[in-house]
C-alpha cells in the first residue's frame, strides 16, 4: 500500500461528504436501542433485587411478609436477565458488525442508509455470533495464567518468583496479542464484504493483506489518539461526528489494501468537473468550464455533423474534391472514368524480326519488313 496516511484520511471524509447526516442518524438509532435494552435490564434487575430484600426480610422479621401470587419468582426473574443480557450482547453485537458495513458502503462510494445498522441480522449472523464466542474463549485461556500466578502470590504471600512470572508474562501477553490483532484487524471487514467466505479463508486473507502493513495499521490508529481524548470532553457529543470519521478511515485503509479505493475520492471536486467538462446529450456537445485542447476535435466535429448529419462519412474539413470521390461514382468516363483504357496495336510491328537466311549460298538477307 504507498497511500498516504493524510490521504485516506481525506478520502474518508470526500466519501462522508453528504452522507453525515445518515451517519449520525445511525449512531442515534443505535444509542437508542442500546438506552431501551439498558432500561429493561435495570427493571429487570431491580426486581429481582426487590424480591430477594422482601423474602430475606421475611426470613428475619416476626411477621411473615406476605408475597401476592402475580409476582414472579426470583428464579425467574434471574433467567430472565440472563436472557436478555444474553440478547442485548449478541444485538449490540451484529449492530457493530452492520456499522462495519455502513462504514465500508461510504468508502466504496455505495449508497448509504439507516438500515444498514442491521444488515447482520439477515447475513449469517450465526457466523459472527460463533466468532465472537470463539474470540471470547480464546481472551479467557490466555488469561488463565495470570489468575493462578496472582492467586499463588496471594496464598504464598507475594513471592517474587510470582510477580517476576506475572510481569514477565503480561509483557509477553501484550506483545503477541498486538501482533494478533494487527495481523487480523481485516478480518471483520473481509467477512462484511464476502460473507460467504469462511472463517479461515478470512483469517489467511487478513493475514496475507497486512503482510508489511502492521506498522502503517498501527500508526493509523494511534494518529486518532489526540482527537479522541479531545471528543472524552465533550460528554459524547463528538462522537457522533468522531465515530464515522475513524469508520470510515480504517474501511478506506482496507480498500487501499486492495487497491479498489474509488478513483472518484482520488480527485478534488474541482478536478472531477473539469475531467468532465463536456457532456454529451447525444446531438451536440456542450462546453460546460473551460477545457483542455483535447476538446478541439469535438468541437469541429459538431460543426462537420451540421453539414453531413454524421460524424464519420468525412473527415473535418475535407476538400470538395476527396468528398465528391466518396459520395459518388463517376458518371460519364469524360469525368469519372478512373480505370485505364486499353489501347489498340498498331498496323506494323515495331519489334525488330530476325534476319532471314538464304536456302542455297546461306548469306543473310536484308530485313524489308521493317
Amino acid at each position: 500500500m504507498d497511500i498516504k496516511r493524510s490521504d485516506l484520511k481525506l478520502y474518508a471524509r470526500r466519501a462522508l461528504k453528504g452522507n453525515w447526516g445518515i451517519m449520525i442518524g445511525a449512531t442515534l438509532v443505535s444509542m437508542g436501542i442500546a438506552y431501551v435494552f439498558t432500561l429493561a435490564l435495570e427493571a429487570v434487575l431491580f426486581a429481582a433485587l426487590g424480591s430477594g430484600i422482601r423474602a430475606l426480610s421475611g426470613l428475619f422479621s416476626s411477621a411473615a411478609v406476605t408475597v401476592p401470587k402475580s409476582n414472579i419468582s426470583i428464579g425467574a426473574l434471574i433467567v430472565i436477565l440472563i436472557i436478555l443480557y444474553f440478547v442485548y450482547l449478541v444485538a449490540m453485537l451484529l449492530i457493530s458488525i452492520g456499522y462495519q458495513r455502513l462504514y465500508l458502503d461510504a468508502a466504496a462510494g455505495q449508497k448509504v442508509k439507516v438500515a444498514t445498522l442491521f444488515w447482520a441480522f439477515t447475513h449469517r449472523p450465526w457466523k459472527f455470533v460463533l466468532i465472537s464466542v470463539l474470540i471470547a474463549l480464546l481472551e479467557g485461556i490466555t488469561t488463565v495464567p495470570i489468575y493462578i500466578m496472582s492467586l499463588a502470590a496471594a496464598l504464598t504471600g507475594g513471592s517474587g518468583f510470582a510477580a517476576a512470572f506475572l510481569l514477565v508474562y503480561e509483557i509477553i501477553f501484550l506483545i503477541v496479542y498486538a501482533y494478533v490483532l494487527l495481523t487480523f484487524s481485516q478480518f471483520y471487514l473481509i467477512l462484511v464484504e464476502a460473507p460467504e467466505k469462511g472463517i479461515f479463508e478470512a483469517l489467511s486473507e487478513s493475514q496475507r493483506l497486512m503482510k508489511g502493513n502492521r506498522g502503517k495499521y498501527f500508526v493509523l490508529c494511534l494518529s486518532f489518539f489526540g482527537i479522541s481524548l479531545l471528543a472524552a470532553f465533550s460528554f459524547g457529543l463528538a462522537a457522533l461526528w468522531l465515530s464515522p470519521y475513524v469508520g470510515c478511515t480504517m474501511a478506506m485503509f482496507y480498500l487501499s489494501l486492495k487497491g479498489s479505493v474509488p478513483e472518484a475520492l482520488k480527485h478534488s471536486p474541482a478536478e472531477t468537473a473539469a475531467a468532465g467538462a463536456y457532456s454529451y446529450t447525444g446531438q451536440t456537445f456542450y462546453q460546460e468550464q473551460p477545457v483542455p485542447q483535447e476538446g478541439t476535435y469535438y468541437q469541429q466535429a459538431v460543426q462537420t455533423q451540421q453539414q453531413t448529419g454524421t460524424y464519420y462519412q468525412q473527415p473535418v474539413q475535407a476538400p470538395q474534391q476527396t468528398e465528391a470521390y466518396y459520395q459518388q461514382p463517376a458518371q460519364t468516363p469524360q469525368q469519372g472514368a478512373y480505370e485505364p483504357q486499353p489501347t489498340q496495336a498498331p498496323q506494323q510491328s515495331y519489334e525488330p524480326q530476325p534476319p532471314q537466311q538464304d536456302a542455297a549460298s546461306g548469306s543473310q538477307q536484308p530485313n524489308n519488313y521493317q
